[in-house]
């Protein structure tokens, strides 16, 4: 949790599971492109404080489907010997959610027009600790030094 906002007295616990079921049905019907934060609260219902109590914004809930769940703490059944292993089964865990999601989801949020995304991908320098990218390259570098 970020922990900036406040949520409105009687928004109980499953407020962040409104918040991303509500993204997840405009990128669905709309595209990532019509996300924002004024949108969000009015499909969820919820209050801005609520969202920010949650996200730092829109960029932040948007990233939040790529590393959710954290892949810094999956505890992974391939041995650390086999890294080829461990890089598809991370990539699976994440396609799996993906597909949870629908396809439509998945169709509207890997386009152009997903802004948050574009900029995190960028070169590749900065993946966040809790994301696939990041724990595939330490996986790989942590392999490489090995040898």
């Amino acid at each position: 949790m970020t922990g900036r906002g406040r949520p409105k007295k009687g928004e109980g616990e499953n407020s962040r599971q409104k918040i991303v079921d509500a993204a997840v049905k405009i990128i669905s019907e709309e595209g990532a492109g019509a996300i924002s934060v004024r949108r969000i609260i009015a499909e969820s219902g919820l209050s801005t404080g609520t969202f920010y109590y949650f996200f730092k914004d829109r960029n932040d809930l948007m990233m939040s489907f790529v590393r959710d769940p954290g892949f810094d703490t999956i505890v992974l059944g391939a041995p650390e010997t086999d890294v080829i292993g461990r890089v598809c089964e991370m990539y699976g865990i994440l396609i799996e959610r993906y597909m949870s999601l629908g396809m439509d989801f998945m169709r509207q949020f890997y386009t152009t027009d997903n802004t948050s995304l574009a900029s995190y991908m960028g070169d590749g320098s900065d993946y966040g600790e809790d994301t696939v990218m990041h724990r595939c390259l330490t996986e790989l570098s942590d392999a490489r030094a090995e040898d």
